[in-house]
């Protein structure tokens, strides 16, 4: 496997003239080019350099976060060479994050303006060292739901630690199927996170950035690719992010939109009503049709999005006595924010209590849905797939509800996977996924071949190898201009504005994102840079078309006033 340098010279440290061609890469006279990589096992840096207008002279240096700087290579070549042919062995720093830094001067008595090196092949090569097991399930045309919970922390539940929070069924759900202890959202709100799940692309290729902005109009999108595949597609949404208005049906035969169907049914005090009403009146139907043709069911509950309500008796959950008065709708959420100093810690407490409350309530409508398809008999023949788009915060990082920051309360969200016979059970993993990894892996275990390049990857590997930890590249994006870039322990987060500042946190030492040790780690900050500009460079060639923002003015204004009653427009 080899990675050529040409795809990210534009991303990589540059003084000076250096450009990519069909083939490879000129550096001219005077330039420095710096690449930023994270080494494999059994890496070594190979490519051919041949000289043109002028006697070259080039010094590669490498660069270690530990502080060690060496000179790798220095040689000379003369136009009328046959050139240079270059490997490097770099295997005693696998794992480590390097920097190479290519060096071009003339020789003193060929100065020419117009010397350069012309590369070709030039990259980081290393033996293919895929994980040890293969996926041992069968693949197949499964039935498959999708049960999204807006806003939900993992760590405010019990399968990802926190015991004081009653969510036996998610609980249940995850013994029985495989759970991933560390899966993030590429952003921290809701069309932009399932954009990407549907899309298997980062906000910044899907286009979907701003709150006008629809969902993309090209390129692969789960419901279509699935649809085209033989399976009936249904959508029931409960957040007007998710609305028709904004491209979401995409690909679904139905998009039930339960917020303007019926206000009263789904926003009902019994989680056993509301799951009924769901399921009675939209699910059922496709699951028990005489149809032979496998379904995929996507249910976008809102709760337990704010404002967090939860009814009786879930509200009094952990009730500590608090006296005060606080709002937890968007609108009050957002004065928080921007007003830090009218509340106190009982005011926080309080918004945290309320909250664990609605996830226990939801945690009741879930195990009404796993006995509705249980009771259909569709328990064992349909992968559940369960999650959520983005976090919460309170005042972690001095905010309070989502959308501003990409702090990992707000990135991280749960990700749990059933399906009996096929996926084992009680399978706890590690190892880094993505939202973005949904569509590369239900194909793959579907046995659906995708047409175009997915930026995922398939997590069944993972499965089979849970014990395993590869190497992979998280990104986080918000709608107020900061965005962050993860690889390994490391997590570099950018804020942008009138003036643009990083923040590099060691997750391992620090998982709260308190310390900053940039200052710390040069060569693992520009590594993360380096992802960070290629990511936004990829974006640009993605294979979703540009798309207009809509005007609001436009949306029907069923679809208004649910975003304006959930406080994201006035």
């Amino acid at each position: 496997m080899v990675h050529d340098f040409a795809i990210d010279v534009e991303a990589a440290t540059r003084d000076g003239k250096i450009e990519r061609l069909s083939n490879g890469i000129a550096q001219y006279a005077g330039a420095i080019a710096t690449f930023h990589y994270m080494l494999p096992k059994g890496a070594r840096l190979t490519g051919h350099a041949t000289a043109h207008g002028g006697v070259a002279r080039l010094q590669i240096d490498l660069l270690t976060d530990r502080g060690d700087e060496r000179p790798l290579v220095q040689f000379e070549v003369a136009p009328d060479s046959s050139g240079f042919t270059l490997d490097a062995d770099l295997s005693e720093y696998a794992g480590e994050m390097l920097a190479l830094r290519f060096a071009l001067e003339p020789a003193p008595d060929n100065a020419k303006e117009d010397a350069r090196i012309e590369w070709t092949r030039l990259g980081i090569e290393s033996p293919t060292t895929p994980l040890g097991n293969v996926f041992a399930g069968e693949r197949g045309r499964y039935n498959v739901i999708v049960i999204v919970f807006d806003s939900l922390r993992p760590d405010f539940t019990e399968p990802y630690g926190d015991d004081s929070i009653k969510t036996s069924n998610l609980a249940k759900l995850a013994e029985q199927g495989v759970v991933f202890l560390n899966a993030r959202s590429s952003a921290n709100w809701t069309r932009a996170s399932i954009a990407e799940m549907f899309t298997s692309l980062e906000p910044e290729a899907t286009g979907v950035l701003a709150i006008g902005d629809m969902m993309p109009e090209t390129g692969s999108y789960l419901p279509e690719v699935l649809r085209e595949n033989g399976y009936r597609t249904l959508a029931l949404t409960n957040n007007g992010m998710l609305s028709n208005a904004f491209g979401f049906q995409r690909g679904f035969d139905r998009v039930v939109e339960l917020f303007l169907k019926n206000p009263k049914a789904v926003h009902h005090e019994s989680a056993e009503f509301r799951a009924r009403y769901a399921w009675r009146n939209f699910i059922e139907p496709v699951v028990e049709a005489d149809d032979t043709r496998p379904f995929f069911v996507y249910l976008h509950e809102l709760d337990p999005h704010s404002p967090y309500e939860a009814p009786a008796p879930y509200a009094a959950i952990d009730d500590f006595g608090y006296q005060g008065e606080v709002a937890t709708d968007l609108l009050g959420l957002q004065k928080l924010r921007l007003s830090p100093s009218d509340s106190d810690a009982d005011d926080i407490r309080e918004i945290r209590r309320r909250y664990r409350a609605e996830i226990s309530f939801m945690d009741s409508y879930l195990g009404s849905v796993m006995k509705r398809l249980e009771k259909g008999g569709h328990a064992d023949d349909t992968l559940l797939i369960f999650t959520s788009d983005h976090g919460e915060e309170f005042r972690e990082h001095g905010g309070v509800g989502h959308g501003s920051q990409v702090y990992e309360e707000m990135l991280r969200v749960p990700f749990v996977m059933r399906l009996p016979g096929v996926l084992p059970a009680g399978v706890r993993i590690e190892a880094d996924a993505r939202l973005i990894d949904l569509p590369r892996t239900l194909y793959d275990l579907l046995g659906i071949e995708s047409e175009v390049p997915l930026r995922g990857e398939s997590l069944l590997a993972l499965i089979a190898n849970p014990s395993e930890r590869p190497a992979r590249v998280t990104y986080g994006n918000s709608i107020r201009d900061t965005s962050s870039v993860g690889l390994e322990n490391y997590k570099l987060v950018r804020t942008g504005g009138e003036s643009e500042s990083f923040a590099l946190y060691d997750l391992n030492e620090d998982p709260g994102e308190k310390n900053d040790v940039a200052a710390d780690h040069p060569v693992v900050v520009g590594t993360l840079m380096q992802l960070h500009r290629a990511n936004l460079l990829g974006a640009q060639q993605s294979p979703t078309d540009e798309v207009a923002s809509p005007s609001l003015d436009g949306v029907e204004p069923g679809v208004l006033e649910n975003l304006r009653a959930l406080g994201y427009i006035e």
